[in-house]
């Protein structure tokens, strides 16, 4: 079988930005008569100065890879890894400082919302222009156009100008225009984590079409499950370089182990179920001393432990100190292997004016714990409610690992022919 053709070749991309250094030369002053009698020689020798004194931050540095016709390459990394940055030099938006990106056929991108829509026009008007701009001809669009609104669902305000538009409609008829307007290679920036569940599932319904059409795909996401669906392969950014390069299932691995600093040897079950979050790391803090100070798992039969069967009932046990007495809420999230949060438990969803005292414990108890089994990494949280919003805090993302095996719940069938995300109990009877 003959080889696919190299759609995009990356060689050693880079990309840095300034930063002016600090003080008065920083400051650019309007130009002046002045300024313009400084003779050559000057203006050469302060122009030099400056170039040493200036500061630089490499937002990409000496990332190479080659795309295949028909691959979806994933691109995982946190904020600020330099994802956006490499879509930007390979849509052409923005110039590499170093190396070279060559691609091969009809390019088309959304790197937000929005990306090439004119805000005064009209959402028909902007389909028409989208196509314009990626050289497809008006026949083609005018054959695809009904399918791209009815898939956005916007007909009712197809001849409204965008800039009316909510922030759902704009990125389901952006996402749309994208999609089905034929290109060779589709760059796609976050945009499967916008829109309802109706709209997401769509979503998913049409990168699958896209697979199968043997379209060369890049996708930035978040979302594990996505990557692991629809990508050939993965990527994963690291402080402006690539990290891990692989399979889904691989470079999500490494991406958790790198976010959560979990190592594979770790058995959870052989650690204290008792930790302290004194000097952990923390996502953010605003404060200049911890709130979260430790949190404890509990059993049914009150000891504490991190191994839970599926079914069990478990408690968690969160030690803390209220910074300013207004009304807080704590959080609890558990997250698989791959570092989606598979459930989230929050104290106000049942005590809307939770109140505590200046120091002390709260308890959240689940009388079944319904995850399949595996490991899952345990995220708490504390903040307050200021006019109806949650106002995140402390947030310790790796506060504890908990295992949670089979046992007998799954009978006689086992654990292994289970699928789903949880293990919901459930009534059956023969009806006569």
């Amino acid at each position: 079988m003959p080889s696919r053709r190299a759609a995009i070749i990356a060689d050693g991309l880079g990309k840095r930005y300034n930063i002016a250094p600090a003080g008065d030369d920083a400051v650019t002053a309007p130009p002046s008569l002045w300024h313009a009698a400084i003779d050559p020689l000057t203006r050469l020798l302060r122009h030099r100065r400056h170039a040493e004194e200036q500061e630089f931050i490499w937002a990409l540095q000496d990332v190479t890879f080659t795309l295949e016709e028909g691959e979806i390459l994933g691109i995982l990394g946190r904020n600020g890894s330099g994802k956006s940055t490499l879509l930007k030099i390979l849509s052409g938006v923005i110039a590499p400082t170093e190396g070279t990106a060559r691609v091969w056929g009809r390019l088309g991108s959304l790197l937000e919302v929005g990306t090439g829509f004119h805000p005064d026009l009209t959402g028909r008007e902007n389909v028409f222009l989208n196509g314009a701009i990626l050289g497809i001809k008006r026949a083609e669009i005018l054959s695809l156009f009904d399918r791209i609104v009815a898939f956005a669902g916007v007909e009712q305000f197809i001849d409204t100008p965008v800039k009316h538009y909510s922030s759902g409609m704009f990125v389901r008829l952006a996402f749309s225009v994208a999609m089905h307007l034929r290109t060779d290679i589709l760059i796609l920036d976050e945009v499967l984590a916008v829109g309802d569940s109706d709209f997401q599932a769509r979503s998913m319904e049409a990168m699958r079409a896209v697979m199968r059409d043997g379209r060369t795909v890049i996708l930035v996401s978040h979302n594990a499950e996505v990557m692991e669906q629809v990508c050939s392969k993965t990527m994963l950014l690291w402080g402006g370089r690539i990290d891990h390069q692989g399979v889904p299932a691989e470079t999500i691995a490494h991406y958790r182990r790198r976010c959560f600093q979990i190592s594979d040897e770790a058995d959870p079950t052989q650690l204290p179920a008792r930790v302290s979050l004194v000097g952990v790391p923390r996502h953010f803090s605003h404060l200049d001393n911890s709130i979260l100070t430790w949190m404890e798992t509990i059993s049914d039969d009150g000891l504490p432990t991190r191994s839970f069967g599926t079914g069990d009932g478990i408690t968690i046990r969160i030690g803390f100190r209220n910074h300013d007495g207004r009304p807080p809420y704590f959080s609890v999230f558990f997250l698989d292997r791959m570092g989606a949060q598979v459930m989230a438990l929050y104290s106000c969803h049942r005590h809307a004016d939770f109140r505590v005292s200046a120091e002390g414990v709260v308890e959240c108890r689940i009388d079944s714990l319904r995850l399949h089994p595996g490991d899952y990494t345990v995220l708490v949280d504390y903040g307050s409610i200021d006019s109806g919003s949650l106002i995140s805090i402390d947030c310790v993302p790796n506060a504890s690992i908990i295992r949670v095996h089979g046992g007998d719940y799954f009978l006689p069938i086992g654990a292994a022919a289970v699928q789903g995300r949880f293990a919901q109990p459930s009534a059956w009877s023969e009806l006569e």
